[in-house]
């Protein structure tokens, strides 16, 4: 939900930092339910519809790599769909049971300042948080839950909101869904403030032992079996943009960020693994 505090904090995501001015249609208090947003700077426009503004630059969803992407959204989506359809199936329990949520939440260590959890899905993360914490979410697919928080339908890799807006950002567990990954740890580092601190959760998956292969065995019949009950516009859509390793994950993560403090978490043996991780900006002089 769009709402004119937010409004502040905002920019054109083509060309970080330019104001976008707001021409409303229909606003209730201070949520703004119909209008545009314009960039003070090229005059392209960005609608805003039943609360949600949608912030995605001109061009960028029609290259043909960005389209592939999309059908990988959409089965992703379709699969979500399905497990809200059906919360009593196997496969669902499993997976939301398997969501660390709260132990995620407490290792951050957020209890004040202003977050940005980036593919935020339903947002049920924020429940985690206190009052002194100020939370926005942002995610391409648009869920019902987002009319209970301040959120944009935006992408990754072109974050609508000014440089070093944010104390903190959270991704959990979406990493492996986003195209382009240096793209999105460059947008981290400008909205970040200077001491600021970027919080993952995201699975990995090894060959080293019998129970690493186990595990990433039952990684992948789960989304087989989720594949069998949804049908998408293109079944050879990649389920996951990146299937990440401890090593390939640690070299995404610390090019322009230092490891402050890692963990990690697994349901039940079987499941897979997933890491904890906090960086830092990486100042110059670091190795």
């Amino acid at each position: 939900m769009l709402t004119t505090e937010m409004l502040a904090d905002m920019c054109c995501p083509a060309c970080p930092d330019q104001e976008l001015r707001a021409e409303i249609q229909k606003q209730d208090g201070n949520q703004i339910l119909e209008g545009t947003l314009r960039c003070q700077a090229t005059g392209e426009t960005f609608p805003v519809h039943s609360g949600i503004p949608s912030l995605f630059p001109t061009g960028v969803l029609t290259d043909p790599a960005w389209r592939t992407w999309e059908d990988h959204l959409a089965g992703f989506q379709a699969r979500r769909e399905w497990r809200v359809k059906n919360p009593n199936q196997v496969l669902t329990r499993w997976g939301e049971k398997s969501k660390p949520h709260n132990k995620f939440a407490q290792f951050t260590g957020i209890d004040e300042g202003k977050v940005l959890d980036v593919g935020c899905g339903p947002g049920k993360l924020r429940a985690h948080f206190g009052d002194r914490v100020v939370y926005y979410g942002l995610d391409p697919i648009v869920l019902p839950e987002v009319d209970d928080f301040p959120f944009v339908q935006a992408l990754s890799e072109y974050i609508p909101f000014k440089s070093q807006t944010f104390s903190h950002l959270v991704v959990s567990a979406a990493l492996d869904h986003f195209k382009d990954l240096e793209a999105f740890f460059r947008e981290a580092l400008r909205v970040l403030t200077p001491n600021g601190q970027l919080h993952l959760v995201q699975s990995v998956h090894e060959l080293r032992s019998p129970l690493a292969a186990a595990k990433m065995l039952g990684h992948w019949l789960k989304d087989t079996l989720e594949d069998r009950r949804t049908k998408t516009k293109n079944p050879a859509a990649p389920k996951h943009v990146t299937e990440f390793t401890t090593s390939s994950l640690h070299a995404a993560m610390t090019k322009d960020f230092v490891i402050a403090a890692l963990d990690q978490y697994s349901f039940r043996w079987y499941s897979p693994t997933k890491l904890l991780v906090t960086l830092m900006p990486r100042q110059a002089g670091m190795p």
